[in-house]
């Protein structure tokens, strides 16, 4: 009976060693997948184009204004001067 329950022991080590390494592998895994997916986000895409050198050019435009408040609709015009 001893060595019976010997052979129980050692075969739940050896169930603990190989479940504990599978959730070693399992870990490793969803790391390299969240860095893989950390780093495929956002990538690829073109910068923004420059801003123009010195800003908005000179010159009149007319600027349209709209408000919307439930069924209330206002809308004005502008003229905006850049010097």
């Amino acid at each position: 009976m001893g060595s019976a329950h010997g052979t129980d022991v050692r075969l739940t080590l050896i169930y603990a060693r190989r479940k504990s390494a599978r959730a070693g592998v399992l870990a490793q895994l969803a790391a390299l997948m969240g860095i893989l997916f950390l780093t495929s986000c956002g990538g690829g895409s073109a910068p923004p184009p420059p801003p123009p050198p010195n800003g908005t050019p000179p010159g009149q435009y007319t600027v349209t204004v709209m408000a919307t408040s439930a069924s209330l609709n206002h809308s004005t015009t502008v003229t905006l001067i850049v010097k």
